[in-house]
């Protein structure tokens, strides 16, 4: 009888743990599955995130030096124009005087020295301009036995005098404010 009472109680625990198993594992393990699936979603969004702040840093981080390397070139350009300006100034200014071979050589120097912080159209005028102004006297002297080239002469000297204009213009900046701007658009007149 005991041996009978035993197998009874054998097969009730059996049935049960079975009951149990069937009921509340599977739950148990699918919510476990389901936690361990979230958390290895997480990390990988979580990676992927701090992936982009990375990339997004180092972009910033480049931005911010090329926009500091542009402002300081730009003053600088801004420093050799004035300078391409002033020399410019002092060669058309002595163009007929006993210094120019000197101004011209000064010219020379100058734009060897900071030629590539002009624009290239500055850059350009600038030079013509200083070497124009070495055939100047050389042109108005053939002119004075050929009438014919005094179109040479004119055309040597507005290339000289044009390249201060061209140097201007190369760093010139928008007026801080603007006249039409400070009138009601579609304004009627009266």
């Amino acid at each position: 009888m005991q041996q009978l009472i035993f197998s009874i109680v054998n097969i009730v625990a059996i049935v049960l743990l079975l009951g149990l198993f069937v009921r509340y594992f599977p739950s148990y393990f699918g919510e476990k599955g389901k936690n361990l699936a979230t958390k290895e979603d997480i990390a990988a969004i979580t990676e992927k995130i701090e992936s982009i702040k990375i990339q997004y840093g180092k972009a910033l981080e480049e931005h911010k030096q090329q926009n500091q390397l542009k402002f300081a070139a730009l003053d600088r350009r801004l420093e050799v124009a004035q300078e391409a300006f002033s020399t410019w100034w002092g060669l058309f200014t002595g163009l007929y005087s006993d210094q120019l071979e000197q101004r011209i050589q000064e010219c020379q120097a100058f734009w060897v020295e900071n030629c590539l912080y002009l624009s290239e159209e500055a850059s350009f005028a600038y030079r013509a301009a200083y070497q124009a102004a070495g055939d100047h006297k050389y042109l108005k002297e053939a002119a004075a036995l050929d009438s014919s080239t005094i179109g040479d002469v004119q055309s040597n000297f507005r290339r000289i005098k044009d390249a201060g204009e061209v140097i201007a213009r190369s760093v010139a900046m928008p007026a801080w404010t603007d006249v039409n701007s400070m009138e009601p658009r579609n304004a009627e007149r009266a």
